[in-house]
């Protein structure tokens, strides 16, 4: 699929003015451009939508002027409830990107369920410092899910960011948290993940992911439960 197929789906898109629910799936798309991404967040600019899931994974023409044009149309969806945004494999993105994203987000106060993959996505400590920024005026958030596969360069005092981040959603259920590949998380991790589980007392559901970080140890694993 290319920029003109989007555009023509695009158009039947916005034709479906009782459309609630939207999964738009352009995972590993090559041939879809900025350009595309455009017509797409036209199309759903001021919709009804409760749902929005975009998966975008390894999408590699796809750059920050993409981004633009998707927070300009989901900080326009007054009745989202659950959003789910796939960026993994994009080398085209970095903090910026989460910078990009973060007045849309911050917009949707009636979200409860959030999940942004940032698989591989160079991003450092300034992105995680701003999707912390994001993601903490969301006071009804009840499900957040988090995917950092592959990003080694975040931790240190990201693991603040990210703590901060969580200690503020007070009616948080559900967390999902990947670090797999995340060569740099030890035990220091870990701490983090035990004072942030500790503060989280609503929690019901929780998952983590740590495969292939190979400096974790059977004792720091004990350590967190």
């Amino acid at each position: 699929m290319d920029d003109r197929g989007i555009l023509y789906l695009s158009t039947g898109i916005k034709s479906m003015k009782g459309l609630k629910d939207l999964k738009f799936n352009l995972e590993s798309c090559e041939d879809i451009t900025n350009k595309g991404i455009r017509f797409l967040a036209l199309a759903v600019r001021r919709s009804l939508l409760n749902t929005l899931d975009l998966k975008f994974q390894d999408c590699r023409n796809i750059t920050n002027r993409g981004i633009c044009f998707v927070q300009n149309s989901i900080k326009k969806l007054e009745m989202l409830r659950s959003l789910k945004i796939n960026v993994a494999e994009n080398m085209q993105l970095n903090d910026r990107s989460i910078e990009l994203l973060k007045p849309a987000i911050q917009k949707l106060g009636n979200l409860d369920h959030l999940e942004i993959d940032l698989g591989y996505v160079p991003i450092y400590q300034k992105g995680l410092n701003l999707l912390k920024e994001s993601i903490i005026g969301l006071k009804q958030l009840k499900s957040l899910s988090l995917s950092f596969i592959g990003c080694s360069g975040v931790w240190g005092i990201g693991w603040n960011y990210l703590r901060a981040a969580i200690k503020a959603l007070r009616y948080l259920r559900d967390l999902e948290l990947d670090f797999s590949y995340c060569g740099g998380i030890g035990s220091n991790g870990l701490s983090f993940l035990k004072e942030t589980l500790e503060n989280a007392i609503l929690l019901q559901k929780l998952k983590l992911y740590f495969q292939y970080c190979l400096r974790l140890t059977d004792d720091d694993i004990e350590e967190l439960l």
